[in-house]
């Protein structure tokens, strides 16, 4: 409250000291609660009062109060000043003038200031009050707003240093799981790589034994696509980069699918799955490979985490409005403070040096958030260490679903000789994709770059046209963009083979001319069903 009645204020010069003593004592290195009342001690000289109250608030928590005089235990005032906090974050944007008329409560004291301490947003609040001799003029209200907004830039700075410590430790922590992830990273990339150098080792040096050296390599092989495919898609996830493709979905047959892909090294450690799926159909809205990817890797720690002899338990459960899948095994167990941890990135529970399966802490980041995109949830449960693990996928199921439209998986039998050309600068690629071309039955011819790829494109029909995007000289897109223009090539079937999978990749490899992208390595199953849809397509 602010009349004509009042005491007269400070002369300018000696105000103008106090508030020098006040910018002194905030910057001293007194602790912050000492600085804080040796301000109020200062401010009594500026603003006479009885009773002076600064509330500091942060979001989500309650005020701390600093009363003068100290130990004054009027609960009124500081009630009402909690009400006055809580009507001013409801009024108008803050700002640092006096109460306005919207303010609804009113502290008990006959003459009072309040003033609002803003920051990057309200933060606070510093009231005086008094009952006699008179109101306060003008000049204290804004000798009281300088005083506010000092020591709202105090406390704006000490929340800056907090913020910055704070990102400082988050750094380092990040440093920390950097490192330590580069370290995990090396030594999964060196398992499969020495495997797959042992089967061939083999392999050369007794040829009886080239199926168990082939059985090992296609394990190897499947290991390390998963690796860096868990990579690109959690980096695709993060960045929103990743859009599902959705459709009816039965769950049995993509439960199914998911088990099959990992039934390998399951069967190799000595595990006993036991699969409990019910016998009417359950429709989901979703996309089927995204969501077999989640299984796979669910399953696929199970595998890893459940010592030999083990078993694994894979159940699923058909609700009204939703589908619950539950993943449960035998094995490690979660301690329970890693239990809330587990789907962060690049978090692993420790385990000893000799367990011969390992990860890179991504698998599970990405399943959670892959379920979350299809407005589900995840969640892992254990009793503790060496009491096994649950993990428990709760999917949304429509109202109204057609079985008739239900996505399945596509064949991959080729009925008849396809013409293949494939342009690729990698003679090892090359010479072992020509090799899988004609053991399936398929007539291949072989360019080393792409003009040469375009010479052979020239000279005779070819039904599909696989071209790999980083051909030295002559890029694939140009190679594309060329094959569009030839009247004897533009209606071919024109693949992009390239070890880049991002989205963009593959809007730019559509702009140039191709009708389908594969990426490095190819997995065999696309690529057996892409030649089905060439084959069944209309001649040209």
């Amino acid at each position: 409250m602010v009349a004509n009645n009042h005491d007269a204020p400070m002369p300018a010069n000696s105000a103008a000291r106090v508030l020098a003593d006040i910018a002194h004592t905030l910057n001293s290195p007194e602790q912050a609660e000492r600085r804080v009342r040796g301000v109020l001690d200062h401010l009594r000289l500026l603003v006479p009062y009885d009773y002076c109250v600064l509330l500091e608030t942060a979001p989500g928590s309650n005020p701390h109060r600093t009363i003068v005089p100290e130990g004054s235990g009027n609960e009124a005032v500081c009630e009402a000043l909690g009400r006055l906090l809580g009507d001013l974050r409801e009024s108008t944007t803050p700002n640092s003038d006096p109460l306005s008329p919207e303010v609804t409560t009113r502290p008990p004291h006959r003459f009072y200031l309040a003033l609002p301490i803003v920051g990057f947003d309200l933060i606070g609040l510093l009231y005086v009050g008094r009952d006699s001799p008179a109101a306060y003029a003008e000049e204290h209200l804004q000798l009281l707003a300088v005083v506010a907004s000092q020591i709202g830039a105090y406390w704006t700075e000490l929340h800056l240093q907090a913020e910055n410590a704070r990102l400082y430790q988050e750094s380092r922590a990040a440093n920390v799981a950097k490192d330590e992830f580069l370290g995990m990273f090396g030594h999964e990339l060196r398992n499969p790589l020495a495997a797959l150098s042992m089967a061939i080792t083999l392999a050369q040096l007794d040829r009886t034994r080239i199926d168990t050296s082939l059985a090992i390599a296609r394990r190897q092989t499947d290991q390390l696509t998963r690796l860096v495919d868990d990579l690109l898609d959690v980096e695709r996830i993060t960045h929103g980069k990743i859009r599902l493709r959705k459709e009816p979905v039965e769950l049995a047959g993509m439960i199914e699918r998911g088990v099959g892909t990992i039934r390998s090294l399951i069967a190799s450690r000595g595990h006993r799955l036991v699969l409990s799926i019910p016998e009417g159909p359950i429709v989901l809205e979703g996309d089927a490979s995204r969501l077999e990817q989640v299984v796979t890797n669910l399953l696929n720690n199970a595998a890893k985490y459940t010592d030999p002899g083990g078993e694994i338990t894979v159940s699923v459960e058909g609700r009204p409005e939703e589908a619950v899948v539950r993943i449960r095994d035998t094995g490690i167990g979660i301690a329970p403070e890693m239990l809330p941890h587990v789907f962060d990135m690049f978090t692993q529970a420790e385990r000893a040096l000799d367990r011969a399966e390992g990860g890179m802490g991504v698998g599970l980041t990405l399943s959670r958030r892959l379920v979350e995109l299809h407005g589900g949830r995840i969640e892992a449960r254990s009793e503790g260490v060496g009491k096994g693990a649950e993990f428990i996928v709760r999917l949304p199921v429509p109202a109204q679903t057609t079985d008739a439209a239900v996505a399945r998986p596509k064949a991959g039998h080729v009925e008849n000789r396809i013409r293949v050309l494939l342009v690729e600068d990698n003679r090892d690629l090359a010479d072992s994709f020509r090799i899988l071309m004609e053991t399936l039955g398929h007539e291949i011819h072989v360019a080393r770059e792409g003009m040469a790829g375009l010479d052979a494109a020239r000279a005779r029909p070819f039904d599909m046209i696989l071209v790999d995007i980083g051909l030295p000289g002559m890029s694939g897109y140009e190679v594309a963009r060329r094959l569009r223009v030839e009247p004897v090539t533009e209606k071919a079937i024109v693949v992009a083979v390239s070890g880049y999978g991002r989205d963009e990749d593959k809007r730019e490899a559509r702009a140039a001319g191709f009708d389908h992208y594969l990426v490095k390595p190819i997995d065999p199953g696309a690529l057996q069903n892409l030649l089905a849809r060439v084959r069944r397509a209309p001649d040209s």
